[in-house]
């Protein structure tokens, strides 16, 4: 049991609500890697060429890793 849980049940507060983009992350982890500056520019302008943003463009191509490695595309 979580502290808000704690809390929420002694009627202290009430939980927090969550946004949108929440929602839609909620059963989701980040994933996080460092880059040079040349590698971020170079994944915006694609993204800009083909009309995707970051999130796509990293889900295409772990998708292509998986396969590669003989996994199905799961991102």
């Amino acid at each position: 049991m979580t502290n808000i849980d704690r809390i929420e049940r002694a009627g202290g507060v009430d939980r927090p609500k969550l946004t949108p983009r929440q929602k839609n992350r909620k059963e989701l982890k980040g994933l996080l890697t460092y880059h040079r500056h040349a590698v971020l520019k170079q994944l915006k302008l694609i993204g800009l060429d083909h009309d995707k943003n970051q999130q796509q463009l990293m889900a295409e191509a772990l998708n292509m890793l998986f396969i590669k490695y003989g996994e199905g595309p799961i991102a």
